[in-house]
């Protein structure tokens, strides 16, 4: 699957892809159990690099608790998808990583676990810029305990 199917794109591309990083539990369909393969799926889907590509990275970086997927327990995984993400200046990518550096108590999402990951979160947040980026590494930095996000104490 890697490397053969970033190139191409459209919806069957990229549900093939979300298959094999995250598997679709709602039907029974199990992500592949290879790290180095869920690697390369991030790589194609960098290629991508659209929102549909964003969406199913979202999955790896932070799961989705709606559809039972959990996110992807190989930090390097995690770490790849940032830096995926971190490249597409868009609104949802700057959510997407607001989901990995504070978490969505609403949603049912928490923080990534990973110190270095919510530090690259923050670094690709810089680079991208912007009010929607200042205002989610904010809320890392103070918290916003209407919403129940704690502020980052380790960042």
């Amino acid at each position: 699957v890697a490397g053969a199917l970033g190139e191409s794109g459209g919806t069957n591309t990229l549900y093939a892809l979300r298959l094999a990083l995250v598997g679709d539990p709602q039907k029974g369909i199990k992500k592949d159990e290879n790290p180095l393969v869920r690697r390369g799926v991030v790589g194609d889907l960098r290629k991508i690099g659209d929102l549909g590509a964003i969406f199913v990275l979202r999955f790896a970086l932070v799961g989705d608790p709606r559809r039972e997927i959990k996110k992807d327990e190989d930090l390097e995984v995690r770490r790849r998808v940032v830096s995926a993400v971190g490249e597409i200046d868009s609104a949802i990518a700057i959510y997407v990583l607001c989901l990995a550096l504070v978490g969505d108590p609403q949603e049912g999402i928490k923080k990534d676990e990973d110190l270095e990951v919510r530090r690259r979160v923050a670094g690709a947040l810089g680079e991208i810029g912007g009010a929607n980026a200042i205002y989610a590494l904010s809320l890392a930095l103070v918290g916003d305990p209407q919403e129940g996000i704690k502020k980052d104490e380790d960042l």
